[in-house]
């Protein structure tokens, strides 16, 4: 959702044929109003995750399917986009997934989720296209074995200051894994801060949302077994633990959280 005038609300399916997106437009209440634009990837995409640059003039989109990130330019009256580039992942098999940007727009950040990492990608200034420069961390312990894995969600701390990330296991004999980094003024990820295990391998899940109040505080949620959980950012910010958790006994469920108040 563009956070500005005439706020445009861009979506893509995931999943079967998956190769497009669209552009709708809201009324003054915010209320979805009309379609305004449908524009297309590739014939191999899954867009599976979407995000705009502070400024909202470039829309980024993370390709699961086809191992690659899209960039296109905003039209600031009406919310209309422009193809700009696409390109590979770092590797085959990489496998984006989820993304998010720095409100400096001098960085964005990537989950891989076939390579079970997080890639730091630097903005061109000029031109609004990231460039990759072999900066990567992990997701999962050293020594594991990638392909019993698959990473998913990145998002920014209250204050920018942090950066979370986390993995799921494919396996529910095995547990996903949550990190935090800290990040300079500009962006750039300066440290790993842990890596922990979560309470259960995540399902299709394991996906972590930040408070809108606190660097402190993160929603997890799983839907393996199906609960959410809430991690606190230890005082050293050395590491992270489970403080509030709420089971909801379905079978398995909750794929998202959102802080409401």
């Amino acid at each position: 959702i563009s956070s500005k005038s005439p706020y445009a609300v861009y979506g893509t399916p995931f999943g079967g044929t998956a190769d497009c997106g669209a552009v709708m437009s809201v009324d003054e209440n915010g209320v979805l109003s009309e379609l305004i634009q449908n524009y297309t990837y590739a014939s191999a995409s899954g867009v599976h995750g979407m995000a705009l640059n502070n400024a909202n003039t470039f829309l980024y989109s993370a390709d699961d399917s086809d191992n690659m990130l899209w960039t296109h330019s905003v039209d600031s009256t009406t919310g209309e986009l422009a193809y700009v580039a696409s390109i590979a992942g770092p590797v085959t098999g990489a496998d984006p997934r989820h993304i998010t940007v720095h409100p400096e727009g001098q960085y964005l950040y990537v989950i891989l989720e076939g390579a079970n990492e997080l890639a730091q990608y630097t903005i061109d200034q000029s031109t609004g296209i990231p460039f990759f420069e072999n900066v990567t961390y992990p997701l999962i312990p050293s020594g594991s074995t990638s392909s019993s894995y698959w990473s998913d969600e990145v998002a920014l701390s209250f204050s920018n200051n942090y950066l979370w990330a986390t993995s799921r296991s494919r396996s529910i004999n095995e547990t996903g894994y949550i990190s935090a980094f800290t990040l300079a003024t500009n962006g750039s990820i300066t440290e790993q801060l842990f890596l922990n295990a979560t309470s259960s391998s995540g399902g299709t899940a394991n996906s972590v949302s930040p408070s809108g109040f606190s660097d402190q505080f993160v929603a997890l949620t799983d839907s393996a077994t199906g609960f959410v959980e809430i991690w606190q950012l230890g005082s050293d910010a050395g590491s992270a633990g489970v403080v509030a958790r709420v089971d909801i006994v379905d079978g398995g469920c909750c794929a998202n959280a959102v802080w409401y108040s």
